[in-house]
C-alpha cells in the first residue's frame, strides 16, 4: 500500500528523484487530478511531477524491501529451492488519455503490470515477450507445488519452457453501479470498450501509448474481438455470484481515497 496516494514514502526515498516543487500538498492525489479533468481545468504540471516523483519514491522503497526478503532467502540457503514472484495487481496513470491512478480505466498504463518469476534450480533469467495474466501464477504455483490443476480456468501455467499459447486476456473495471470498462487483448491488439458502446482498438505493440484507433479503419478486427469480449462475458455472467453487501461509509472512504470508489 505505500504507493497509493497520498504517496509519501521515508527518506532518503522521498527525495530520491528531482522535481520542481519542494513541497506540494500531500493530501493531493490522483482523484484530484481526475476532477479537474472532469470539469476541464489543467492539471498543475508541478503537481503531477511531484506526485510522479513521490511515486517511483515509493517503488524504489518497495523494491528496496524486496530486495530485503530475497537476501535473507539466500542466507537461509532457500533461495536456489523458491518459487519467486513479484507482480502487481495493476499499474498506474499519470495524465496518458487522461488517465490518473487506477481503478476506472482498463487502458495500457493500468493493465500492463511488471510480472518477474523465478522457478525453483532457476539460475538463468529470459525475457518472454508473449502476453500472458497474473492470473497465470495461481496454475503455476499449483504445479510447483505439485498439486493438480483445475479443468475449466483461464489460466495456463508458466511453468513450460515455451511461451505460452496465444488466447484472449481480459480486463475489467467496475463502479458500484456496473461495469465500466471492459478490454480484451489477443496477440498485439487489445479492444477496449466503455459503457457497452464505445470502441476503441489499440495495436500496443506498435503503439504503447494507446494513442491512435484504429476501430473505424479495422472494422473486422474490432468485431471479431468484440465477438470474444462478449462470449468471456457471458460465461462470467452465468457463473454463480456471492450475496451482495453493502459498504458502511468508513470503507467506501478507505476504497475512495485508494481510487476503488466513484461517486460519479
Amino acid at each position: 500500500m505505500d504507493v497509493h496516494a497520498p504517496i509519501h514514502p521515508p527518506e532518503p526515498y522521498f527525495s530520491m528523484f528531482p522535481r520542481s516543487a519542494e513541497r506540494f500538498d500531500p493530501t493531493w492525489g490522483f482523484g484530484e487530478f481526475r476532477e479537474l479533468v472532469r470539469r476541464g481545468e489543467p492539471v498543475p504540471p508541478e503537481a503531477l511531477e511531484y506526485i510522479a516523483a513521490t511515486y517511483d519514491g515509493a517503488m524504489a522503497y518497495a523494491d528496496h524491501h524486496v530486495g530485503r526478503v530475497l537476501g535473507r532467502l539466500r542466507e537461509l540457503g532457500l533461495h536456489d529451492a523458491a518459487a519467486i514472484a513479484v507482480a502487481s495487481d495493476h499499474g498506474e496513470g499519470f495524465g496518458d488519455n487522461d488517465v490518473f491512478g487506477h481503478g476506472s480505466s482498463v487502458r495500457h498504463a493500468v493493465t500492463r503490470v511488471p510480472l518477474i518469476l523465478k522457478l525453483p534450480g532457476q539460475r538463468e533469467g529470459r525475457r518472454v515477450a508473449t502476453p500472458v495474466s497474473t492470473a497465470d501464477l495461481f496454475p503455476t504455483f499449483l504445479e510447483v507445488a505439485g498439486l493438480s490443476v483445475p479443468d475449466g480456468i483461464d489460466a495456463v501455467s508458466l511453468r513450460a519452457s515455451a511461451p505460452p499459447p496465444e488466447r484472449p486476456l481480459l480486463a475489467e473495471s467496475y463502479t458500484e453501479t456496473g461495469v465500466r470498462a471492459r478490454a480484451v487483448r489477443v496477440g498485439d491488439y487489445k479492444l477496449v470498450v466503455r459503457s457497452g458502446r464505445n470502441l476503441q482498438l489499440f495495436d500496443v505493440a506498435r503503439d504503447p501509448g494507446e494513442t491512435i484507433d484504429l476501430a473505424a479503419r479495422d472494422a473486422e478486427r474490432a468485431s471479431a474481438l468484440r465477438a470474444r469480449l462478449d462470449g468471456v462475458g457471458a460465461d462470467l455472467e452465468s457463473a454463480p455470484r456471492p450475496e451482495a453487501k453493502r459498504l458502511g461509509e468508513e470503507h467506501r472512504a478507505r476504497l475512495r481515497a485508494l481510487g476503488y470508489v466513484d461517486d460519479d
